[in-house]
């Protein structure tokens, strides 16, 4: 617990925003809503300002401890609030709009603080820590909230000014989150107002004005309170002659201290109640013996032996109750860890300021990233996101964590998280934008891939945070890295972006999709190279059917040769000028080139290939009114044994019966089959012209041209 308290010495938090789960600066500012609620394990203790700004009122509502909570397990029921503090307001007062702001009010009231214990001083507390050199009692507004008809915000305003020295009372980051207060980051930066100590039993602080600056249309403030202190014994006052005092405590060793527990003395019937640590004091008592018990006790704690001893004049006897109880329940101590990626491997990294909150108890990981929960009832219990805050980009590791909770005993609950950074950059060469390159880093087992380039050259990884070295790219064939010159090794932080741009040498380039050639779908996976040239450049396609194909000279024309099981070898024939190309590639399979032949009543003959070529103008245009007459395939002049020149028909299959080019769905397309192994001529004459190219066909291969 946030408590940690004994006889002589003791911690007072009535609100631990604490640590206990992530406070959200966004919460404090939340118009027309209710104040976010501390914490579970806080949320009862927690002092509500119900402020009336149209008629002037303050309403405090003290912190209250259900039952079934009032006793739960070590100091929990020293958290009692009300029965440890209590909160007057006076003197309110409400400017006019824009009086001291342009557009808004400002109201002010006195807050004082009335320590309700016996025997105990309230002194500067230890957590959380006040700002260097300032001693007092702390208190800030936790959770701000305004209303009104159009609703409107309200923000703790400098009457929040600590200790009254020059500048004090600024936001104050109490809860040690991420950043500073000066960072905007962080989400636990509070004003705060300092009352002296100590503070005697039973003693009252003087008024001090603490203010908020409110938005014209609102009409009420709520707001959350905290009030921290740490807890000094006081002495009694000596008794007077010939009378005596007695002073005891009331503790369990399975629950802590015992408050709210009546002792009773005899002879005499005189009364006391705990307080809020589980003390209580009798003054005034005649000298002689006397008999104490105690009772209203918990319903799991057992009836302690009564204490018996005297009363001597001007002395103060004790009389200390130890009561056994029954646990019901138990704790969980464990560490949130993350999981990083390192240069050798993994590493676990402790993560501090993390929120965990099960059953309704709270609490959050120390610098070690450990914590400990109690309170909790038996059972099993499942932690996972839900249950955590100020993860940020992180997510548990390797799926929720299950726990068992066993009443007295203190259960181990280890929970890794992996959080996670972003790699984004461009790759460029002098062409442009460099598609289709892998981002690769280098760990102990190799290469690992992070990202792959797009068409626009940009890629990005989602990547655990850590330590990554090696960090280049893939180089495609025939490019070399200009910058960065060497490899980089990059640190990742939670949630950083880390831009590194790449600039390659690759020449001229072709990109685009590779494609069914009777289907127009895409196909990933095709390994593409560029052939008669050395080294080949090559390439395979992505899970799109995208390419890039770089290292290419400029001014040439050239042969892709696609592979893919289940489909021919297939040729297409492209031309580089004096820019980079974007350009489809496409693919026949043996399905289709076999449903070729059948159309012609037909089967393929051993070693031969096939060659399919787009007639089309200089604009794309499909060439119609050409006689098959004027299509020619051949070898030094003469022609090339092989079956056709025959037209593809409307339904994509090969017509015996069109004698003339004619377009089908917009292209107008001829096909040779069992065209033996060599390099060719395809002429064809256009009526107006001669077109003509090469034609490389391999064995068991495809073939595609354009004249």
């Amino acid at each position: 617990m946030a408590i940690r308290t004994n006889r002589e010495w003791g911690r007072l938090l009535f609100v631990l925003c604490a640590a206990l789960s992530g406070c959200q600066a966004e919460s404090r500012l939340a118009p027309n809503t209710q104040p976010a609620l501390p914490p579970a394990d806080i949320a009862p203790y927690a002092f509500y300002l119900d402020i009336d700004v149209e008629h002037g009122v303050v309403r405090v509502v003290p912190p209250t401890v259900p039952s079934t909570a009032a006793h739960q397990d070590g100091m929990a029921f020293s958290l009692a609030g009300a029965e440890l503090v209590g909160l007057t307001t006076s003197n309110f007062f409400r400017s006019n709009i824009g009086q001291f702001v342009p557009y808004k009010r400002t109201i002010t009231f006195d807050l004082a603080l009335t320590n309700k214990l016996s025997v105990t001083d309230l002194v500067t507390p230890t957590f959380p820590l006040p700002p260097t050199g300032a001693q007092g009692i702390l208190a800030f507004p936790y959770t701000v909230a305004a209303f009104g008809v159009q609703g409107g915000k309200a923000t703790p305003n400098t009457d929040w000014n600590g200790n009254g020295s020059a500048g004090s009372g600024g936001p104050l980051n109490f809860f040690n989150d991420f950043g500073t207060c000066g960072t905007a980051v962080t989400s636990d930066c509070y004003r705060w107002e300092m009352f002296p100590t100590p503070l005697l039993p039973g003693h009252s602080t003087a008024g001090q004005k603490v203010g908020f600056t409110v938005d014209k249309n609102v009409t009420s403030v709520g707001v959350y309170l905290v009030v921290a202190a740490d807890l000094l014994d006081h002495p009694p006052p000596p008794p007077q002659p010939g009378l005596g005092a007695l002073l005891g405590v009331a503790s369990s060793p399975q629950l802590g201290f015992l408050s709210g527990a009546t002792v009773t003395l005899t002879p005499g019937g005189q009364t006391a109640v705990t307080d809020g640590v589980g003390k209580f004091l009798f003054s005034g008592l005649p000298v002689g013996a006397f008999t104490a018990t105690l009772s209203g006790l918990p319903a799991s704690c057992g009836s302690p032996a009564s204490v018996s001893g005297a009363i001597t004049s001007g002395g103060v006897a004790t009389a200390d109750f130890v009561v056994s109880c029954v646990p019901t329940t138990g704790s969980l101590a464990g560490q949130i860890e993350r999981v990083d990626n390192g240069l050798n491997g993994v590493v676990l990294v402790p993560m501090p300021g993390i929120g965990i909150s099960l059953g309704g108890r709270s609490a959050i990981t120390d610098p070690n990233g450990s914590f400990s929960l109690t309170g909790l009832a038996p059972g099993n219990y499942v932690i996972d996101a839900s249950v955590l805050t100020g993860l940020g980009n992180c997510q548990t590791y390797g799926g929720p964590t299950t726990v068992t909770v066993v009443a007295g005993q203190t259960g181990p609950a280890t929970v890794t998280v992996i959080c996670f950074a972003t790699l984004q950059g461009q790759i460029t060469s002098s062409q442009g934008p460099v598609s289709q390159v892998v981002v690769q880093y280098q760990n102990n087992y190799g290469f690992v891939s992070l990202a792959t380039s797009n068409a626009a050259g940009q890629y990005e990884a989602y990547l655990p945070t850590g330590d990554y070295g090696g960090v280049a790219v893939q180089l495609p064939s025939g490019c070399t890295q200009l910058s960065p010159a060497a490899p980089q090794q990059l640190t990742f932080a939670m949630g950083q972006v880390i831009t590194l741009d790449f600039v390659l040498d690759c020449g001229a380039y072709q990109n685009g999709f590779v494609r069914d050639y009777f289907s127009g779908l895409p196909l990933p996976s095709v390994s593409l190279t560029a052939d008669g040239l050395q080294p080949p450049p090559s390439t395979v396609s992505s899970g799109t059917g995208g390419y890039q194909l770089s290292g290419l000279p400029f001014n040439t024309a050239l042969d892709v040769l696609g592979a893919l099981p289940s489909y021919r070898s297939t040729r297409n024939r492209v031309t580089i000028g004096s820019a980079s190309v974007t350009a489809d590639v496409w693919m026949v399979s043996q399905a289709d080139a076999n449903a070729q032949y059948a159309s012609v009543g037909s089967t393929p003959s051993a070693a031969t290939g096939v060659l399919f070529v787009e007639l089309a103008d200089a604009a794309g245009q499909p060439l119609e009114g050409i006689p098959l007459a004027g299509i020619a395939l051949t070898d030094a002049g003469a022609p090339v044994t092989a079956l056709g020149p025959y037209l593809f028909g409307p339904g994509g299959f090969l017509d015996p019966t069109l004698t003339t080019t004619v377009a089908f769905n917009g292209h107008a397309r001829v096909a040779f089959l069992d065209v033996p192994p060599g390099t060719f001529t395809l002429a064809v004459n256009t009526m107006t012209g001669m077109l003509s190219t090469g034609a490389v066909i391999d064995a068991g291969g495809a073939t595609l041209v354009r004249p």
